[in-house]
Parts: C-alpha cells; structure tokens; sequence
C-alpha cells in the first residue's frame, strides 16, 4: 500500500537581517539571509528607489534598479551617482506568492579627485 502525505505549502517569509556589505561611489551590494521557503522554491528580488532630494513629489519614488536572484539573496547594483541616496527593497517569492518586504536605507560614497582619476586614466 502506497501512502503519500500532503505538506502544506505557503508564501515565503521575508528575507532577514538584509545589510550593506560594500559600497563605492557608484556602486552598492547588500546581502540577506533567506526566510523560510513556503515549502516551495523561492526566488529573491531586490528593488532600488532613488531617494527624494527635496522631500520627493506625493511620496513617488523613482525605480532606479530591479534585480532577481533565483539563488540567494545577494545584490549588486552598480552604475549609481556617487553620494546619493536610495531605498531598497527585498522579498521572496514562489508560487503561492510574494513575502513581506525587507526594507532599507542606503547611500553612495561620495566621489574623490583621486578616485576620479583613477577611473579616467588609461
């Protein structure tokens, strides 16, 4: 006789803990760790908003960035203006659905002369 269980499946839970592990003026990566999976593969999304520099209009913020990773959570964003900032989110899905999002403040370092020499010789 084959007996075959049922495990009840669900949305993910939010990644945790997100951080910024490295940042240069034009560039940002944060990292997660993973939330429980729902019973289901999941996969990760990051979401990066420039930040209002005046008080925003109406609360609108612009996308600057959107990036899924099916492995984990772990993001680089590069090609960003030097000493600005953004918001970011993360959050799972699957496919019972999306989870809560992670949210969190980030910012560029401001550029240098030196830096910027650096990137401009050849």
């Amino acid at each position: 006789m084959f007996v075959q269980t049922a495990v009840p499946t669900g949305k993910p839970d939010a990644p945790r803990t997100c951080t910024t592990v490295n940042r240069t003026s034009t560039s940002v990566q944060v990292n997660c760790a993973k939330g429980f999976d729902g019973g289901l593969p999941q996969e990760f999304t990051m979401e990066l908003y420039a930040a209002a520099r005046n008080g925003g209009s109406n609360g609108h913020r612009r996308l600057v960035s959107n990036i899924t990773s099916r492995s984990k959570p772990e993001f680089t964003v590069t090609g960003l203006e030097p000493g600005a900032g953004y918001f970011v989110s993360v959050y799972a899905s699957n496919g019972k659905g999306r989870s809560p999002t992670f949210t969190l403040s980030v910012s560029t370092l401001k550029s240098t002369h030196q830096e910027h020499r650096r990137t401009t010789v050849i």
